[in-house]
């Protein structure tokens, strides 16, 4: 086997630069660039994440006053569409769940259930809940859970909780968010039986 030799002098440095070169391109095309791509995506991630922890933050120190306005309208009595409309559970409900809907579809999140909460009595008042499961973008959810604070009749949101559907970090910021709603109503009664619930559900 004849060995061929290494060209040298000038043309020898050139070789060595073009060989270096290719090295060096090879590095940054097959490890430094995909992980600078994944550092950014990681990093733009973080940042949406602490952005929706600070608003959820947001959100609970707000329930204080959130409450002490349901116990000064309690024994205020209530304003005009202060309360579901509605002689019973079931009808308060079909009507929480349409406003609920309204404003998901005003928010542009999907709804992937809906479904309705036995009434229970509070005091004078019945309350009404339902069980929402809803996804989106970040912003998007964020906008359905302001909709929801800020809607009328009032509504209180509780056990919220958050899941990430994004694929990978590349993807934007999916979540899929489950929370309660509750509002009330005039008078006492019993919640409507099963079926009855079934069906306003479905």
């Amino acid at each position: 086997m004849t060995l061929v030799p290494l060209p040298e002098g000038r043309r020898g440095a050139a070789l060595a630069l073009v060989f270096l070169m290719v090295a060096i391109g090879l590095v940054w095309a097959g490890i430094v660039s995909p992980l600078a791509g994944l550092y950014q995506s990681r990093a733009r991630s973080l940042e949406q994440q602490r952005a929706l922890a600070a608003h959820m933050e947001a959100i609970t120190a707000t329930l204080p006053a959130v409450r002490a306005a349901a116990e000064h309208a309690r024994q205020s009595g209530p304003g005009a569409g202060a309360v579901l409309a509605g002689d019973s559970d079931a009808i308060a409900a079909a009507a929480l769940q349409g406003t609920v809907e309204s404003i998901a579809r005003n928010a542009g999140a999907t709804l992937s259930s809906v479904a309705i909460l036995p009434g229970e009595q509070a005091g004078e008042w019945r309350r009404i809940g339902l069980r929402v499961e809803a996804q989106g973008s970040f912003d998007v959810i964020i906008q359905l859970l302001n909709g929801v604070l800020r809607g009328m009749p009032p509504m209180l949101v509780d056990d919220l909780s958050l899941s990430r559907l994004s694929i990978n970090d590349l993807q934007p910021l999916s979540l899929e968010a489950g929370f309660t709603v509750y509002a009330f109503r005039r008078g006492r009664g019993s919640a409507p039986p099963p079926d009855e619930r079934q069906a306003f559900a479905e």
